[in-house]
C-alpha cells in the first residue's frame, strides 16, 4: 500500500513539474520576444547598428524587417559567404566589404567540405575574382619597408608612410624578416575537423 501511495504521489508531483516546465518555457519565450522587441525598437531608431555576423544571424528577422540600406562588413575576406548573404535585406542598397581578399580566408568548421566545395572563398574574394570594382589602399602605416617590399608582387602600387622608417628594432631579434619553407599542404588533425 505504501508503495502505491508513493507512486501516486510521485506521478502527481511529476505531472506538476511537467506543467511548470511547460509554463517556464512559455514564459522564457515571451521574455525573449519582449527582449527582441526592445532590441528592434532600439535598432529602428538607430543611425548605425553594429553587430557580429553571428549576432546578425540571430537577429535575421529583425534586420529583414528594419531593412538597413547600407551594410558594412569589416574583415570581409575572413567572413564566410553565407554569413554575409544572410545579413542582406531587400532594402539593402549598398554593401561595403572591407578587408584583404589576397590574404586571410574564412575558416569553415569542416575542412573537407571547405576544400571540396570552396567554402573557404569569401563573398569578397568571389566578387574581386569576378572583376567587380575593388578599391585598394595605396599607403600603408604598419609594416617595416623590409616587409612591405615583399608585397609589391601582390600590391605593386603600395607605398610606405614615413612613420614606418623610424620603427625601433625588436630587442633580441637580429633580422626583421625570417622565412620558413615547407611543402606540405594543410591536413586535418586526427579526430579534428580543422586543419593544423
Amino acid at each position: 500500500m505504501y508503495r502505491y501511495w508513493l507512486k501516486v504521489y510521485c506521478d502527481n508531483v511529476q505531472e506538476k513539474i511537467g506543467d511548470k516546465e511547460i509554463e517556464f518555457e512559455r514564459t522564457c519565450r515571451k521574455y525573449h520576444e519582449i527582449l527582441m522587441q526592445e532590441d528592434k525598437a532600439i535598432m529602428r531608431n538607430s543611425t548605425i547598428i553594429g553587430m557580429t555576423t553571428t549576432c546578425a544571424a540571430r537577429y535575421h528577422s529583425v534586420l529583414q524587417e528594419i531593412g538597413p540600406r547600407i551594410i558594412i562588413v569589416e574583415e570581409a575576406a575572413e567572413v564566410l559567404e553565407g554569413h554575409v548573404i544572410t545579413t542582406l535585406s531587400r532594402r539593402c542598397e549598398q554593401l561595403i566589404l572591407i578587408g584583404d581578399h589576397k590574404q586571410l580566408k574564412p575558416k569553415p568548421t569542416v575542412y573537407k567540405l571547405a576544400r571540396e566545395y570552396k567554402l573557404d572563398l569569401s563573398l569578397f574574394e568571389r566578387l574581386a575574382n569576378n572583376k567587380l570594382d575593388v578599391q585598394c589602399l595605396a599607403l600603408q602605416h604598419r609594416m617595416r619597408p623590409q616587409i612591405s617590399k615583399m608585397l609589391k608582387i601582390i600590391y605593386p602600387n603600395l607605398k610606405d608612410h614615413e612613420v614606418v622608417e623610424n620603427y625601433d628594432k625588436v630587442l633580441g631579434i637580429s633580422e626583421n624578416v625570417y622565412f620558413i619553407d615547407h611543402r606540405e599542404t594543410e591536413s586535418p588533425e586526427k579526430g579534428s575537423q580543422k586543419p593544423l
